[in-house]
């Protein structure tokens, strides 16, 4: 196909170059773009008389307000019906299954949990975030019934929980569900557990230790299977052996540069060691005895401080002594001989 450069709108259309050539191909295509072109120049008139017209505003506004309206008009329709009659598809939930859900105001939605064809209990719990009021639940598993409602079902929830225990009985397949939001928007977590009865669970470890006892007295009752299986054992723990063996044998072929390497023997390195430790405890030896020549020092000038204390002391008390005693004997002695 013969292709056309794009152009913008009303731009005239270019003529093309001829191809070269006395061929009748090369007449047809210069025949056919030709034709090309008379239609291309027809075309950009027809536009131009279109883009030259008038469109009022207003009639496109009020015709496109017009139909915004008619489908908001259905739109309130459909919500305020409330999904009554209509019937929604239903929704896988599994058990394991812990899902956050966002409800539209009286919004309805319907999940179906597959049973299994042996006794179980099933717990469907339903969770508001930022707690309130919760939605309600209608579940119903009767065989060929219709989807729950909520003037038809076989279950209700209560306090955001449904707990449901089947039977494995004939033709009960599947859990139906239904919950119904409330006049608000919320979000909600769904979550569904499905467990054996208690009376029907093994207590821990039972089954495993069960099913070793078993295999133990049927290797008793063979004695034939047993020496198999010991000879087995041991044949596999030979291979073991040497297939470590074969690795150790590689790993001191891969690495025998380093493995001939000359190392210090036991005997040098536990001499270094202990020259490292006596190195350690002598210098601890040096630093006590510094701290405690420093504090001998402490001491004896704590002890020549004291001796001037009492020195000073002494001199005060000969004082006092004077003060008291000789003084008062000198003025007595005056005393005396004036009055002779």
């Amino acid at each position: 196909p013969l292709a056309r450069r794009p152009r913008s709108a009303g731009a005239p259309c270019g003529r093309r170059c001829p191809l070269l050539g006395g061929s009748s191909i090369s007449g047809r295509a210069n025949a056919r773009i030709e034709e090309l072109d008379d239609i291309c120049a027809d075309s950009d008139l027809q536009m131009t008389r279109v883009m030259t017209e008038k469109v009022t505003a207003a009639d496109v506004s009020e015709s496109h307000e017009a139909r915004f309206l008619d489908l908001l008009e259905g739109v309130e329709a459909a919500v305020a019906a409330g999904l009554e009659g209509e019937v929604l598809a239903a929704r896988p939930l599994r058990a394991g299954d812990n899902i956050f859900v966002d409800f539209a105001p009286q919004e309805q939605r319907y999940y179906a949990v597959p049973l299994p064809a042996r006794c179980v209990e099933v717990m469907i719990n339903v969770a508001r975030a930022g707690g309130g009021p919760l939605p309600s639940m209608y579940a119903s598993s009767a065989p060929g019934a219709a989807k729950p409602t909520k003037q038809d079902h076989e279950l209700e929830g209560e306090a955001g929980e449904v707990h449901y225990r089947h039977e494995a009985e004939p033709g009960r397949t599947v859990l139906q569900l239904l919950v119904v939001g409330l006049d608000e928007p919320l979000e909600v977590r769904l979550r569904c557990t499905v467990r054996r009865p208690e009376e029907e669970a093994p207590p821990h470890g039972v089954s495993v230790r069960k099913r070793v006892e078993e295999k133990l007295a049927h290797m008793r009752q063979d004695p034939a299977e047993l020496e198999a299986r010991l000879s087995a054992a041991k044949a596999h723990q030979r291979e073991k052996r040497k297939e470590l063996r074969q690795a150790a044998m590689h790993f001191a072929a891969q690495h025998q540069g380093q493995i001939l390497a000359r190392r210090p023997s036991r005997c040098e390195e536990g001499q270094a060691r202990a020259r490292s430790r006596k190195a350690e405890q002598r210098a601890h030896v040096e630093q006590r005895r510094l701290e405690a020549e420093q504090a001998h020092e402490e001491r004896a000038l704590r002890w020549t401080l004291k001796e001037e204390e009492w020195r000073q002391a002494r001199l005060e008390q000969e004082a006092m002594q004077e003060n008291r005693v000789v003084r008062p004997r000198e003025w007595l002695e005056r005393l005396f001989v004036v009055a002779y």
